[in-house]
């Protein structure tokens, strides 16, 4: 009698009535806590469920039980194995032996106890005037069971020109999950300091290295036609951000015709830790290299002036002349009396006939157009 009063106490603290058949006795723990490892599934096995001795079943073994993970009535998918689509579920895990048919069940919480695996990007040295945002020095990647955010943070410790490095920057990524665990790890990134020789100046836009700018609302802003770099990087001009250099420069400029002119930019670098000075002179030209518009008089007829001469004389319309830069143009008309320079005008003295006349329109720059009535 005592015997079977220690039973039904040892079978009211687990999780489920055990049943004994053919000498098979089992009882399953009420709550299992399970943790998944970094490959975020584990397989939940019938030792993992069972409590106490279950050595009077016979057979024994794995191969002599089945486990069938449920949730809300129903086996999940992948039963036997748990993954992190079930991470704070509750589930029910049924155990049966195999030959004997005697089964319990227990409840199992999948958790997630691992922080976010996170591997930093390589340390790396740039030049002073490189990108040090992560779309150039790279990302972490993180990766977890469940959803993370994934941040940094910077501190910089600069050198000035004493140090092996203009400064370096320590970049800390954190990988944080919803469930409270977290890591870190970080980057360096060395600044370089420069050296007045990695300075490249600005190519010069003569049609000959780069080709002249329009006249049309030109750009000659440094913005647009370069100042010096390093690395493909503008020197930030005022001495300040890690290069340590100053930047100006002056323009000189030389007028060509109307609108159209050369600045001769002359650019001069200081470094401020070597004191070494380098200059280049830069050749900005702004071009008019479009020929005018002229829009010729329409066809015309005009009569002689007596029977007796055979000649006329007559007023000849102007021609209507356009251009992109240029207001002041020079006209010559080739016609039946020769060449007569302006725009239209009195022609006298032109034979009887059917005659052209050619309108030439030069514009104040030398481009040349041309039409005809």
């Amino acid at each position: 009698r005592a015997l079977k009063a220690l039973l039904v106490l040892v079978l009211a603290l687990t999780a489920t009535v055990a049943r004994s058949q053919s000498g098979c006795t089992m009882a399953c723990n009420n709550l299992v806590n399970v943790s998944l490892p970094a490959v975020c599934e584990a397989e939940i096995t019938y030792d993992m469920v069972l409590e106490g001795t279950y050595s009077t079943c016979n057979p024994n073994g794995p191969g002599a039980f089945s486990v069938v993970v449920s949730y809300q009535g129903a086996p999940i998918p992948t039963s036997p194995v748990v993954t992190s689509a079930n991470i704070g579920q509750t589930l029910m895990a049924t155990v049966t032996h195999i030959a004997s048919g005697n089964s319990c069940w227990g409840t199992i919480v999948v958790e997630d106890q691992l922080a976010p695996q996170l591997d930093c990007p390589a340390d790396l040295t740039v030049t002073c005037t490189a990108d040090t945002t992560p779309v150039s020095t790279g990302y972490a990647i993180a990766t977890d069971c469940s959803n993370f955010s994934l941040t940094y943070s910077n501190s910089t410790q600069g050198f000035g020109c004493a140090g092996p490095y203009a400064a370096t920057l320590t970049r800390t990524w954190t990988a944080f999950d919803v469930y409270g665990n977290w890591s870190q790890c970080s980057q360096l990134i060395n600044i370089a300091l420069p050296q007045i020789a990695d300075v490249v100046f600005p190519p010069n836009y003569d049609n000959i290295e780069e080709p002249a700018l329009d006249c049309e609302n030109p750009n000659t802003d440094p913005s647009n036609t370069g100042q010096p770099s390093i690395n493909g990087q503008p020197i930030p001009g005022n001495g300040g951000g890690y290069c340590s250099m100053a930047v100006t420069h002056s323009d000189q400029t030389i007028q060509l015709c109307e609108n159209s002119f050369k600045i001769l930019r002359n650019w001069v670098v200081v470094s401020w830790c070597t004191g070494q000075i380098s200059s280049d002179m830069q050749i900005i030209a702004v071009m008019d290299s479009k020929a005018p518009t002229a829009q010729c008089p329409p066809a015309m007829e005009v009569g002689t002036n007596s029977s007796q001469t055979c000649t006329a004389t007559f007023i000849l319309p102007s021609a209507n002349i356009s251009d992109n830069c240029s207001s002041t143009f020079t006209v010559s008309m080739n016609t039946p009396v020769g060449v007569v320079y302006g725009n239209g005008g009195l022609l006298s003295n032109v034979p009887t006939g059917n005659h052209t006349i050619t309108f030439n329109v030069t514009d104040d720059c030398g481009n040349s157009t041309s039409c005809q009535t």
